[in-house]
């Protein structure tokens, strides 16, 4: 019981990590049109890598 206790708070940080990090503020640190990694912006870059990493986390929260 008490490990689905911590899923559940786990998957809550996660939502919350993930909002705060696709917010304006955090979003606008990245928003350099000028800057680009492998030729892409580094906008989508982070949004996209962020995005990846909330998934792996869940799944592996989820799974264990």
């Amino acid at each position: 019981m008490a490990s689905e206790i911590q899923k559940r708070s786990r998957l809550i940080i996660f939502f919350v990590i993930g909002t705060v990090l696709f917010n304006y503020p955090i979003l606008s640190l990245f928003s350099d049109e000028k800057k680009e990694i492998f030729g892409i912006p580094l906008l989508f870059a982070f949004v996209f890598s962020t995005w990846a990493v909330l998934i792996c986390l869940t799944f592996i929260t989820v799974n264990i």
